[in-house]
Order: structure tokens, then sequence, then C-alpha cells
């Protein structure tokens, strides 16, 4: 009888695996509406409410931003709106309070919720949210750094780059560095050294991929220099 037990919850755990496993490979097949923005992305989603105008006016400025990197290219890619707890977690359970979940083998974008009027991604378990826009650049980014085959590249660089384009290559570097200094975000960490090295430094960002240059050599580089200003 106990190894009928044991049996059973094998197979239901197999068929819950194969099935996620299908599921992120095709996942069209749990959205019920989609549009095309050029050939550019492919939306899905099941909440009709969404207003289509101003999904494609993110996606404009989306377009916008990921157009500045030397490594864009017009592959098409796949965004998966869950707006759903259940839907969300199903698809990206080791990043299911995230706002957002990158399968760049496969080139699909899962994001967690929008509010398509505030332009806001927003995490549906906790109080965070994000520009939509910047999000989703972001994302497409590192699917443009696969494409390149710089996805093995230093975290730092790699998410340094990604918020380098997703912030249209405009940053206030003394703004978000005094920013850092308040709540110690990774990203803005990231952010605002890559920044220095591309813009300051005028490094290429295929040299600093290349190069043994650390994140905290770069911050502290950066800290001295907003030291002898204060």
């Amino acid at each position: 009888m106990k190894n009928n037990f044991v049996a059973i919850v094998l197979v239901i755990i197999l068929i819950v695996l194969v099935s996620w496993i299908i599921s992120i490979r095709n996942p069209a097949y749990l959205f019920s509406e989609k549009i095309q923005f050029k050939n550019l992305f492919e939306v899905y989603y099941n909440d009709t409410s969404i207003d289509t105008t101003k999904l494609k006016s993110v996606l404009e400025n989306v377009e916008k931003k990921i157009r500045k990197s030397q490594y864009f290219n017009a592959k098409k890619r796949r965004l998966f709106i869950c707006n759903n707890k259940l839907l969300f977690t199903y698809i990206t359970p080791f990043n299911f309070d995230g706002l957002a979940s990158n399968y760049v083998r496969r080139g699909n974008i899962f994001i967690a919720s929008v509010s398509l009027d505030e332009n806001l991604s927003k995490s549906l378990y906790r109080d965070y949210n994000e520009d939509l826009d910047k999000l989703l650049a972001h994302e497409i980014t590192h699917s443009l750094l696969m494409d390149k085959g710089l996805h093995h590249i230093d975290t730092w660089k790699n998410e340094g780059y990604c918020e380098f384009i997703a912030y249209d290559k405009k940053i206030n570097i003394q703004k978000d560095y005094n920013k850092y200094i308040t709540n110690q975000d990774k990203y803005i960490k990231y952010r605002i050294t890559t920044y220095y090295l591309l813009t300051e430094k005028k490094l290429s960002f295929k040299k600093i991929a290349d190069s043994a240059i650390t994140l905290e050599n770069t911050y502290e580089e950066l800290r001295l220099q907003f030291s002898e200003h204060e």
C-alpha cells in the first residue's frame, strides 16, 4: 500500500514537471490574447482589459532604447504578461516575487504584472515596481547579449550593461551613487560602475567584458572620485 502511494506521488510529480517544461518551452497555449508589434515583439496575455494602444506606446519606447545597443538585432522576442499570481508562480517558481523572468535560450520573457496607465511593472507578492519600458529593455538586452555569446560574463557587467540600455544611456551618476549609499541596491551599483567605465573611462563594453576589471575596484575608484568633490 505504501509503495503504491509513493509510486502515485512520483507519477504526479513527473507529470507536473513534464507539464512545466512544456509550458516553459511553448507557453503560448496558456494565454488567450496576442498582439504583434512590428516584427520585433509578440505579446501574449489573458487580461482583456489591457489597452493595446498604451501597450504599443510602451513598446515604442522599448524599441528606441534597445536600438541604441551596439548588439541590437531584429530577432523577434516573445513577451508574456501574466497579471495573475498563480500563472506567474507556476511559470517562474524560482522568481515568483520578482518583476519578470527571462528564459533567454528560448527567447521568452514573462512579466509578473503591469499597469499600463502608470507604465509600471509590479511584483505580485511585494511592494516593488519598476518602469515597464525600462524593465522590458533591460530583459531584452540580456537576450541581445545572449545572442552575441556574452551571457557568461561577470554578473555585474551583464546587469550593468542591461541597466545602461534600459536607462537610455542617461544616468545621473551622482544621484544614483547617493541612492546606493542609502539603500545598497546592487543593481544601482552595477549601473553606476558600468556607466562610469563606458562614459567616463571611455571603454568599449567588449573591452569591459573581456577584461579582469572588478566591481569593487571600479566602485572604489568611483567612490574616491566623489569623495574629492565633497
